[in-house]
């Protein structure tokens, strides 16, 4: 798809991964980028930041809990009403909870905030006056590949994303509608959830001090293949250190990581 011109909206978009996203949507020359977001001090202050440096008119903040159906229907609405159509979304807000009191936070934002804005995305794309197509990039990780015995719950939740929207992907009505689905599968980037991690539980301080950081603007060559190649849908693209290691080699990294003597305080 050619991005040039598109109308788009990301959730999570005021920090991290959706940040970068919504700015090089924005550099790529989208009509209009929708920042999605449940922090309003941020969001706003991000959309404000990128008005001054590419127009007014090109990208706007929406406050939304992506865990509220409601909310979400009210932006994608919004967003599509602007110009009459709806051609790029990255469900991209998550959570790393790993209170076993409160895991269902995890589930619900991560896999269910972003079942909601693949579904919503999906009716509007495939609308007969909606024009044809669209492309749905939603965030998972490493984790949603691969085991992570030091985060369960997100682990969990990000399987989730992966199998969803890969299973969506192949429906035939989808595909004739030219709807694409992909994902994004990155280990760790330095983010605030990584810096979160970094003064958290010691397995997690643990793990992301042996863990090799991402560049985010590999991350970002993985989400604008996501998009810009039309052969590309119901893929999972890892980004992972050093332009990609096999599966072998990332779960003997893990294994050593287990073996250190950590007290999960």
């Amino acid at each position: 798809m050619k991005i040039e011109g598109a109308v788009a909206l990301v959730t999570g978009g005021a920090m991290g991964i959706g940040k970068e996203v919504v700015e090089t949507l924005l550099q790529k020359g989208v009509k209009l980028c929708n920042i999605l977001d449940f922090n309003e001090e941020v969001g706003a202050a991000v959309a404000g930041e990128f008005q001054k440096s590419y127009g007014a008119d090109k990208v706007n903040f929406i406050k939304c809990d992506v865990s509220s159906r409601e909310q979400l229907q009210d932006a994608f609405k919004k967003t599509q009403a602007s110009h009459g159509r709806l051609d790029i979304v990255c469900n991209n807000a998550g959570v790393q909870t790993e209170d076993e009191g409160n895991f269902e936070k995890s589930i619900q934002i991560n896999l269910i905030g972003s079942m909601y804005g693949t579904l919503l995305a999906k009716d509007i794309m495939m609308k007969e006056n909606n024009p044809p197509g669209g492309v749905i990039v939603n965030t998972a990780s490493m984790a949603g590949i691969l085991p992570a015995f030091y985060s369960p719950f997100y682990a969990a939740s990000k399987h989730g994303v992966v199998g969803f929207t890969r299973s969506l992907a192949q429906h035939p009505f989808i595909k004739k509608a030219n709807v694409r689905l992909n994902l994004i599968c990155p280990s760790f980037v330095e983010t605030a959830m990584v810096t979160r991690a970094r003064e958290g539980a010691p397995i997690l301080q643990a793990v992301v001090s042996k863990a090799n950081i991402v560049p985010m603007s590999d991350v970002m060559k993985a989400f604008l293949m996501a998009i810009e190649d039309d052969s590309l849908t119901g893929q999972a693209i890892r980004v992972t250190p050093g332009g990609g290691v096999d599966l072998q080699d990332f779960s003997s990294q893990l294994e050593d990581i287990a073996k250190l003597n950590i007290v999960n305080t």
